[in-house]
């Protein structure tokens, strides 16, 4: 009889322990102030204030198209991000294709046609 009690307890703590590991698991899910503080670590692994204080970023690479699952010709891109606004460029000289948007404009410039067009709704999504 000694050891039904005993395995008895000790299937009671498991389902008691378990439960409330279980709750404090989705507590801790919950909590803002937890939230907050994982947000400040990681403003502050990227650099505290003066990851903040940035207002533009450049970056740099090479854009491949790909049509119906085949790789086109890489071709170099230049991404201008601002509050509000971007502007990619892509390609060079003769070549080059520009495209920017705003909250106010959205337009693109194809040098080999030699024009500036505003974007369509499709090409702006």
């Amino acid at each position: 009889m000694q050891g039904k009690q005993t395995l008895a307890y000790w299937l009671l703590a498991f389902v008691l322990i378990a439960t409330n590991v279980g709750l404090a698991q989705e507590q801790d899910e919950n909590d803002p102030a937890k939230a907050l503080a994982l947000v400040r670590e990681a403003i502050k692994a990227r650099g505290g204030e003066a990851y903040l204080k940035v207002r533009a970023t450049v970056t740099r690479g090479q854009f491949t198209a790909y049509e119906k699952g085949v790789p086109g010709n890489p071709s170099a891109f230049v991404d201008y991000l601002a509050p509000n606004r971007e502007r990619t460029e892509f390609g060079k000289s003769d070549y080059k294709y520009v495209q920017a948007n705003s909250e106010s404009a959205n337009w693109i410039y194809d040098a080999k046609a030699k024009q500036i067009k505003d974007q369509t709704d499709e090409q702006v999504k």
